[in-house]
């Protein structure tokens, strides 16, 4: 089957064309960035979504994954809006254009802000905090007028939180960093509040999944287990032997002062994770597992560990090429990306897939 991928060099994107590869579909990666091994069986195009040229290559496509978008904080205002949502309504016209039968599009839990319930299911009302989840809130809205206006197959996933080997969430590589040097691990709140995370193999999964009939409506996709986010420090503690202490940043007086920043333009990205870091964040995934017999393999601690494992042997690699420990601390995700050809991906993926 011809597949189309796009962001396929960014986090999840890589890990799905290799699977998708690998069950024998002829798979085109479209993304702004080269892969550092592109694995066979993947094909690559390096365009902009927002590129008509790449229509040519829609033709005879039967699936098309969108994950191709700007994360947080990798962008001003303008731009993010420009390729999450305008190169959304871009990838839908071309395919629509190109008869392509069904489109996969990956948006983000963060549509949904503070979560109104725990569980949340996908129909409550989407109030957005960040930039970022506004506009893929805006680029569902797009999806769900191609589905209405044109009857055209689009399936809207809103994965959690994904973790997995490759992951480029700086807040993340930031945490391993202060794990393996012994530094401090600030919590805002008490961190009783629970979370949940996504591994990157029980994504690719359900992506692979959505061969079959259309499910009704977007889906949420996360792990089957909600964990308090001070025990996820303390597992990770033990499992590196790290003597990092764990403290605790009262989050009432903070948030005021957070407020003030983010008013003054001091701060104006921290503030709408900050407002939910110390909540819990608990998707319902009922409807994935009903649908599409969905059933998570991974629990929260076995996906950090892989997590901090693989990030322990990229640290020992760029050692051994004569990068400096301290010039990961700050620079560690942009490194990664540079090194692992990072796309304007989902990563999640997009998360938004912070430490909540």
């Amino acid at each position: 089957m011809e597949v189309i991928v796009t962001g396929g060099s960014g986090f999840i994107g890589q890990h799905l064309c290799q699977r998708l590869a690998a069950g024998g579909h002829h798979v085109l990666s479209i993304q702004r960035r080269p892969w550092r091994d592109t694995p066979p069986g993947v094909k690559t195009m390096e365009v902009d979504i927002r590129d008509v040229s790449i229509m040519k290559a829609f033709n005879g496509c039967e699936i098309l994954y969108h994950l191709a978008a700007i994360p947080p904080g990798e962008a001003r205002r303008r731009e993010l809006y420009e390729v999450n949502v305008r190169g959304t309504e871009n990838v839908l016209d071309m395919a629509y254009s190109c008869r392509v039968r069904r489109v996969v599009f990956v948006s983000s839990a963060e549509v949904y802000g503070l979560l109104p319930s725990i569980p949340c299911p996908e129909d409550v009302p989407l109030r957005p905090l960040t930039e970022y989840g506004r506009s893929k809130a805006l680029a569902e809205t797009c999806c769900l007028q191609f589905m209405k206006k044109k009857g055209m197959a689009v399936v809207i996933l809103r994965p959690g939180s994904v973790l997995g080997p490759g992951v480029r969430v700086r807040s993340i590589l930031f945490l391993f960093n202060q794990i393996i040097k012994n530094r401090p691990l600030f919590l805002f709140g008490r961190g009783r509040n629970k979370i949940q995370l996504l591994s990157v193999h029980d994504l690719v999964d359900v992506l692979v999944a959505l061969e079959g009939p259309d499910p009704p409506g977007p889906l949420n996709v996360a792990g089957h287990e909600a964990t308090p986010l001070i025990d996820l420090g303390k597992k990770l503690k033990t499992h590196a032997r790290s003597r990092s202490p764990i403290l605790s940043i009262p989050s009432l007086p903070f948030k005021p002062v957070l407020s003030l920043l983010e008013a003054l333009g001091l701060w104006p990205s921290i503030l709408p994770y900050m407002i939910q870091s110390d909540k819990d964040f608990i998707l319902d995934i009922t409807k994935a597992k009903n649908v599409l017999g969905f059933d998570p393999h991974y629990s929260n601690i076995e996906m950090l560990l892989e997590t901090f494992d693989w990030y322990l042997k990229e640290v020992d690699r760029r050692r051994l090429g004569g990068q400096e420990m301290d010039t990961v601390d700050i620079e560690v995700a942009k490194a990664m990306k540079k090194g692992n050809g990072q796309d304007h991906t989902h990563d999640k993926a997009d998360h938004e897939s912070e430490f909540r």
